[in-house]
């Protein structure tokens, strides 16, 4: 490990990676979180394969292999050391994430997608890359490192794609069998199973414990045929195993590429949303027309049929106390008494279903009302009615995103007119959109300090070397 950033631009190449993943922090996340999730943890630890397999080949590409192990190292010990950098690096890689995670933690909780889904699969993918990336280091003994790193990014490219692909056959009512067999050759489809990640297209194995056996057959078997090839069919520049065992090589590697489809899921079950699901109601709310509003905004200024329009553009705050008028429409002619009115506001929101707002409003005197008419096409013509402001302290909570989180005000209504026997009852639902106000500049601090140091690092060492 201390030899790895010996390399004249090694520290500078680690500076500039973490410096892309805090951009893609920065930029992404605060408005399209699943997408830095799918880049940082999907993506990226797949790539751990190549720099496993140049590891492997790169001694006897530069015969280092004549004076490797004429040092007191042995070849058992050099195959485990190699193994366990390249761990070490994804595990690492992982580390300078950890700034990042923190702030999606502090802001959003540890329960999301990012932390149930998309960091056990980017620790999945380290280790059967690292196993895949070794064992093609190993087979190529080559005095060229174009062959196995090739085969290892184009492996780690088609796994990637074959995860995306999976979720588009899962839409499909009946899908392939055969085609999601041969999806499941690779790893990422089965680290999805694994988890049962509704990023599989919303859709979960009904037994995941398939794609974990899958993938302990892939990281184990390529592991342990790594070692038996390197310490028993190889010497220090090429092979020099029997035909026989050569033959028997091939069969096993068959096998582990096999394995995975012969356990593929084919059976799938809608998946546990990991964000509530929240039902946004029509243009026309019902009984009643409502909207939130910014305090002292103007019934007339309100946009009572697209009411999520309010707060479309300037979203509430999360987890801030957010100061806003509720305003409601009655149609009632504002002539006429409106007396004994209750009014009750409830914001069912979060994955528990839980209350974070739910205060009833009772109100005896009308007096307290604003009462005016409201001209305008609203609707099919023009509308008059008594208009009911409350003053609202609305705090959203359990956010599931840093962007695009939505509530739905529930609010219920009872008022009494005069010359009726009958009590009125009304209803209406408002969409409430809301956002983490400070999201870029945390992820922007939390994202500095890893490229920052490794920068210093880097610049400290060609001070030296000069």
């Amino acid at each position: 490990m201390r030899g790895l950033p010996r390399g004249r631009f090694a520290l500078a190449g680690a500076a500039a990676a973490t410096a892309f993943i805090g951009f893609l922090a920065v930029a992404i996340a605060p408005e399209l979180l699943r997408a830095f999730g799918v880049v940082a943890f999907l993506v990226v630890p797949a790539f751990v394969a190549p720099f496993a397999a140049a590891r492997m080949s790169a001694p006897r590409a530069s015969r280092l292999t004549h004076s490797l192990y004429t040092a007191p190292i042995t070849q058992s010990r050099w195959f485990a050391a190699n193994i366990l950098v390249t761990a070490s690096v994804g595990v690492l890689y992982l580390v300078t994430t950890a700034p990042i995670l923190a702030v999606i933690a502090w802001h959003l909780g540890a329960g999301g997608e990012i932390f149930q889904d998309f960091v056990p699969i980017a620790i999945g993918l380290i280790l059967a890359y690292t196993a895949i990336g070794t064992f093609l280091g190993i087979v190529f003994t080559g005095r060229s490192l174009a062959a196995p790193v090739g085969l290892a990014v184009s492996i780690a490219v088609v796994s990637v794609m074959s995860g995306v692909f999976m979720a588009q056959v899962l839409q499909d009512p009946a899908p392939n069998r055969t085609l999601l067999a041969i999806l499941h050759l690779f790893p990422h489809p089965n680290l999805l199973d694994a988890v049962s990640s509704e990023a599989s297209g919303g859709l979960a194995p009904v037994d995941p414990a398939k794609a974990i056996v899958a993938l302990a057959v892939t990281t184990l078997g390529f592991t342990l045929l790594s070692a038996w090839v390197y310490l028993r069919g190889q010497g220090p520049e090429d092979w020099e195993a029997s035909p026989r065992h050569k033959g028997l090589t091939t069969l096993v590697v068959a096998a582990i590429v096999l394995a995975p489809a012969a356990a593929a899921n084919d059976e799938y079950r809608i998946a546990e949303p990991s964000a509530p699901q929240v039902h946004i109601p029509g243009a026309r709310p019902v009984n009643i027309l409502a909207s939130l509003g910014e305090p002292g905004a103007s019934p007339l200024e309100l946009d009572f049929l697209n009411p999520h329009l309010e707060t479309a553009d300037d979203p509430l705050a999360v987890n801030e106390d957010n100061e806003r008028h509720l305003v409601l429409l009655l149609p009632v002619d504002p002539s006429i008494p409106v007396t004994n009115l209750t009014v009750e506001i409830t914001i069912p929101a979060g994955r528990d279903n839980g209350t974070y707002l739910s205060r009833n409003f009772t109100f005896e005197q009308v007096a307290r009302n604003e009462t005016a008419p409201l001209p305008g096409a609203i609707v099919n013509g023009p509308i008059e009615g008594v208009v009911l402001r409350l003053p609202l302290t609305v705090n959203p909570g359990d956010p599931h995103g840093f962007s695009k989180n939505f509530y739905v005000a529930h609010i219920h209504a009872k008022y009494d007119v005069a010359g009726e026997n009958k009590t009125r009852h009304a209803h209406a639902e408002i969409p409430i959109h809301a956002a983490v106000s400070d999201a870029s500049e945390h992820l922007l601090i939390a994202s500095l300090p890893a490229p920052l140091a490794l920068a210093a690092f880097a610049f400290v060492r060609r001070l030296r070397i000069s």
